[in-house]
C-alpha cells in the first residue's frame, strides 16, 4: 500500500474500470475539458488523471498537449501516483499550486520527484458521484508561474464539468444494468406465467374432471377416490395460490414471524408424515434424524413457518429424487438448531446454483416441464430463513443429488409437559342460531351444508341488507359475513349493527366472524378493530367451522 487508503478504495478503483476511465479509448467530451482548460488557462499542458492505488499509478485518461508534447503521446499513459504532485491533490481532496518544482519544499524533501519537462502544475481533485476523490484534472508549464485565484477558479469549474461527465457515465451504466435486469425479470416472468398457468390447470382438471366423474358414478368406492382426488386436486391449488402471496408479501416487506414456544421435534415428523406416502409410492426412502433434542424439547420461534420451510424442501427433494433416499435431518444445541436436507436425485447444473433461489426460477426448464412447480418455492424458502436469523445455502453433484442446510438461532426453553387434550369447539354449534351472509350462493349452500353437519340451524342472507335487517331481530349466536358483498360490505354490516346497540333492546348481536380471502395480518387486525370478534380464511374447510365452535361451547358451559 503506498499511501494510506480508504476502506473503499478499491471498489473505486473497480468503478474507474467499470465506466471505462482506465484503460478505455479516448472519449470526445473529456478531450473538449482538457482542450478548454489549456486554452482558458494558456498553458502547455492540461490532463485528466485517475489513480490507481494499488498500483501505484496515475492513468492519463485525457490530455490537451502543446509544443513539445502530444496528445497521443500523453493519453493513456502511466505514471508515478506515490511521488506526484496529483498524489497531494487526491490526499487534500483540495487544488494544489506549484509555483516552481525545483524549489517546492515538497521536491526538496523528496516527497516529490521534479520534472524537469515541468516546473509549474496545478491540479484540483475529480470525484465520483458518491464524493469519492479518484483523480485530478491538473495543468502544468515548464516554466516558474505564479496561479492566480481567477486560475484556480476556471480549473475548479472546469473539474465540475469533468465530474458531471463522470456522473452522466454512470447513469448511463445504471441504466443499463436496470434495463438488462428488467429484461432478465421480464423474461423469468413469461417463464414463470407459463409454468404456472400450466402448474393452476393440471389441479383444476382434477377438480373439474372428477366432478364430472362424481355425477357419473354408482360405485360408492369409484366416488370416495373421486373425492379424494378432487380433494387433492384443491389443496395443490391452494398451495399454489399460498406461494403466490407468500412471495408478494415479501416482495412488500410484509411477512411477518411469530415468537411462541415450540416444539421442532413435532414440527418435522408432521412433514415427515405428511410426505412419507409420497416417497414410497416412488419407491424412496425418506429418512428422519433428530439429534441432540431432550424429550418434549421447546424452542422459540415461528412453528408455521419452519414447518413451510421443511415441508417446501422435502416435497422438492422427494419430486426430484427416483432413487435411494432424502434424509431431512435436524441437529440442536443450546443456541439453535441446523437443519439438512439430503437427496440422492438428479442432482443441479452448477451454472444454476447462484440463482436457484431468485424468484420464478427453476434448475432447467426440461426438468421443470417434466418435475412441475413454478420456481417459487425456494424463493420463499430464502425470505423465510432470512427473516428468522439464518441463510440457506446449496450445494450440489450433478447426477448424484442436492443438499440444502441452514441453521436458525432458535433459544431452547424448558421442557413442558404433555398438552392437556382440549375441547375441539365440534359441540359448540349443537343447537347454535348462526347466520350466514354471502353474496356467492355456492359459498352460502357450501357453509351451511357444513354448519348444518356440526349440528347448527342456518339463516342465509345473501347481502349486507339483508343481514342488518335479520341480524337487527337478534338471537343468533354467530354472524359469518362476507367482507366482500355488493351494497354493504361486511365491515359495514358489522358496524351498522354495533351502531344499533342492540344490547339496549334486550337484544344479543352473536359472536361475529369475517370470512375473507384478505388475511394479511394488518387486514385481520383492522376487522378486529371495526368490530368482529374473529377472522375466518377462505377457502374454509369443515376443521376451520368447528374450531369457530370453541367460543360458543365455552358458553354453553358457562351457562350450564
Amino acid at each position: 500500500m503506498i499511501f494510506p487508503q480508504e476502506p473503499f478504495a478499491i471498489q473505486e478503483e473497480f468503478a474507474l474500470y467499470d465506466l471505462e476511465l482506465v484503460d478505455a479509448p479516448p472519449e470526445r467530451a473529456f478531450d473538449n475539458l482538457t482542450d478548454l482548460a489549456a486554452r482558458l488557462l494558456g498553458v502547455e499542458r492540461a490532463m485528466i488523471l485517475f489513480s490507481l492505488t494499488s498500483q501505484d499509478t496515475l492513468y492519463v485518461k485525457s490530455a490537451a498537449c502543446i509544443g513539445a508534447y502530444s496528445d497521443q503521446d500523453c493519453i493513456g499513459a502511466r505514471y508515478r501516483l506515490s511521488r506526484s504532485f496529483s498524489r497531494e491533490v487526491i490526499l487534500a481532496k483540495a487544488p494544489v499550486a506549484v509555483v516552481d518544482g525545483a524549489t517546492d519544499p515538497r521536491v526538496l524533501r523528496r516527497k516529490v520527484d521534479n520534472c524537469q519537462e515541468c516546473c509549474a502544475f496545478l491540479g484540483v481533485p475529480l470525484s465520483l458521484p458518491d464524493g469519492s476523490c479518484v483523480g485530478v484534472l491538473c495543468v502544468t508549464a515548464p516554466d516558474p508561474r505564479v496561479w492566480s485565484d481567477e486560475d484556480i477558479r476556471l480549473l475548479t469549474q472546469i473539474s465540475q464539468c469533468v465530474d458531471e461527465q463522470i456522473s452522466l457515465k454512470q447513469a448511463l451504466k445504471e441504466t443499463e444494468v436496470a434495463e438488462e435486469a428488467a429484461r432478465e425479470a421480464a423474461a423469468a416472468r413469461e417463464s414463470f406465467l407459463a409454468h404456472m398457468s400450466h402448474e393452476i390447470r393440471t389441479p383444476l382438471n382434477g377438480i373439474i374432471g372428477g366432478v364430472d366423474l362424481l355425477r357419473l358414478s354408482t360405485d360408492p368406492a369409484e366416488r370416495d377416490t373421486l373425492v379424494e382426488t378432487i380433494d387433492r386436486s384443491a389443496q395443490n391449488l391452494l398451495r399454489l395460490l399460498n406461494d403466490a402471496l407468500d412471495l408478494s408479501k415479501v416482495d412488500a416487506g410484509r411477512m411477518e414471524l411469530e415468537e411462541a414456544p415450540f416444539d421442532p421435534c413435532a414440527v418435522a415428523r408432521e412433514v415427515h408424515q405428511l410426505f412419507k406416502p409420497n416417497a414410497e409410492a416412488k419407491g424412496i426412502v425418506l429418512e428422519m434424524r433428530l439429534n441432540g433434542f431432550e424429550a418434549r424439547e421447546m424452542r422459540r420461534g415461528d412453528a408455521f413457518r419452519l414447518q413451510q420451510v421443511l415441508a417446501n424442501l422435502v416435497s422438492n427433494a422427494v419430486k426430484f429424487t427416483d432413487h435411494g433416499r432424502v434424509v431431512l435431518t435436524l441437529n440442536a444445541d443450546e443456541a439453535g438448531i441446523g437443519v439438512r436436507v439430503r437427496d440422492s436425485g438428479c442432482g443441479i447444473p452448477p451454472e444454476q446454483l447462484p440463482k436457484l433461489f431468485e424468484p420464478y426460477s427453476q434448475a432447467e426448464a426440461s426438468v421443470a416441464r417434466k418435475k412441475g412447480g413454478t420456481g417459487l418455492g425456494l424463493a420463499i424458502v430464502k425470505s423465510i430463513v432470512a427473516l428468522m436469523g439464518g441463510e440457506i445455502s446449496a450445494r450440489s453433484t450433478l447426477g448424484k443429488g442436492a443438499e440444502f442446510s441452514f441453521d436458525l438461532p432458535l433459544p431452547r426453553l424448558a421442557p413442558v409437559a404433555p398438552p392437556r387434550k382440549v375441547r375441539s369447539g365440534a359441540t359448540g354449534f349443537r343447537g347454535a342460531r348462526v347466520l350466514v351472509a354471502d353474496d356467492s350462493s355456492a359459498n352460502r349452500m357450501l357453509i351451511s351444508r357444513m354448519l348444518e353437519q356440526l349440528g347448527a340451524t342456518v339463516v342465509l342472507a345473501a347481502d349486507g341488507e339483508e343481514a342488518v335487517i335479520l341480524a337487527s331481530d337478534g338471537g343468533f349466536d354467530m354472524l359469518l359475513l362476507d367482507i366482500q358483498m355488493p351494497g354493504l360490505t361486511g365491515v359495514e354490516v358489522i358496524q351498522t349493527l354495533r351502531a344499533a346497540d342492540l344490547a339496549a333492546e334486550g337484544l344479543t348481536l352473536g359472536y361475529a366472524v369475517a370470512v375473507t380471502a384478505n388475511v394479511f395480518a394488518e387486514q385481520v387486525e383492522g376487522y378486529l378493530a371495526e368490530g368482529f370478534d374473529a377472522c375466518l380464511a377462505k377457502p374454509l374447510r369443515l376443521d376451520d367451522l368447528k374450531a369457530l365452535g370453541a367460543p360458543l361451547e365455552r358458553r354453553q358451559f358457562a351457562n350450564a
